[in-house]
């Protein structure tokens, strides 16, 4: 337990002690040792209130009650010397506690770069904004320019929406991710996905059921529809290869049973898919419908 004699003597050495802050911790340490015989938390504080900062941490250095040390260090803002003390004890709630203290006493700056120099502490921050405050993680992964990170949350987040102008805004914001992520692959899709879903905006007074299909089945429901028109618009729009584009409208007038429409585009012009898919689904039809 606690030695009494030890903690007067050194509250008394902390108090009177003309030496150097370094010479009085040497002092201190080599006649108390390192065992818990002696709170280095309560001289530490003792030397904080005679105005003597520095040589309370270096008492704190000494304290093995990372339940003592860390709060103490918290009281003096000395918030790097704490986070890094939490995170070598290994108590997450400790390292929780000082999360939270440093975001509100410390500048967004200060807690930024804090945050950037300890991956564990970041990491814990993420986890506890994930559960508690979505804008604030999306804050965390921009100032840690990790763009990835936030594009992937904005992903996420755009399968629960619903509403199709905010999911469009919120494409948008993906894709500002991706660009200062410099992921240009990624961005080219979002962007693609951005237009599809204008465009069907455009087209729902005409396809109600049209918001939020992929591409392929965007152009097949229109075909589907006899709006043919608008599916050569959107295979222009999106740059369709030709011999997807047949295939899509071959089956697709197949379906539906759009026999004219189906020999007239055979005629057309040469397909470039050849002849057989246009035999082939005739005779799956014509076979199934024979079994009905």
């Amino acid at each position: 337990g606690i030695n009494a004699e030890y903690g007067h003597w050194a509250m008394d050495k902390v108090r009177s002690s003309r030496e150097t802050d370094e010479a009085i911790a040497d002092a201190i340490f080599k006649r108390a040792g390192s065992s818990d015989s002696i709170s280095y938390a309560a001289v530490a504080n003792e030397a904080k209130t005679y105005g003597r900062t520095e040589l309370a941490i270096k008492l704190l250095d000494y304290e093995p009650r990372s339940a003592e040390q860390v709060p103490a260090l918290m009281r003096m803002n000395r918030f790097t010397n704490a986070i890094q003390k939490a995170i070598e004890s290994g108590d997450m709630d400790l390292v929780h506690t000082v999360i939270v203290t440093m975001e509100t006493k410390e500048t967004q700056r200060e807690f930024i770069n804090t945050l950037k120099d300890y991956p564990i502490a970041s990491a814990w921050y993420a986890k506890w904004c994930s559960l508690t405050n979505t804008q604030k993680l999306h804050d965390h992964f921009y100032t840690q320019d990790n763009f990835e990170a936030s594009a992937l949350l904005s992903i996420k987040e755009l399968e629960l929406n619903t509403q199709t102008d905010s999911k469009i805004q919120r494409l948008e914001s993906i894709n500002r991710h991706f660009v200062d992520g410099s992921k240009e692959f990624e961005s080219a899709l979002t962007k693609q996905q951005i237009a599809l879903l204008k465009r069907q905006v455009a087209l729902q007074p005409k396809v109600s059921d049209i918001i939020g299909l992929t591409l392929n089945a965007t152009i097949s429901l229109l075909i589907q529809r006899a709006l043919l028109g608008d599916a050569d618009s959107v295979r222009r729009e999106f740059k369709i290869a030709d011999k997807k584009f047949w295939w899509l409208k071959v089956r697709a007038l197949a379906e539906t049973r759009n026999w004219p429409e189906l020999e007239k585009f055979s005629k057309s012009k040469k397909s470039p898919i050849g002849y057989s898919p246009f035999c082939k689904k005739l005779v799956l039809i014509t076979t199934t419908r024979l079994r009905l």
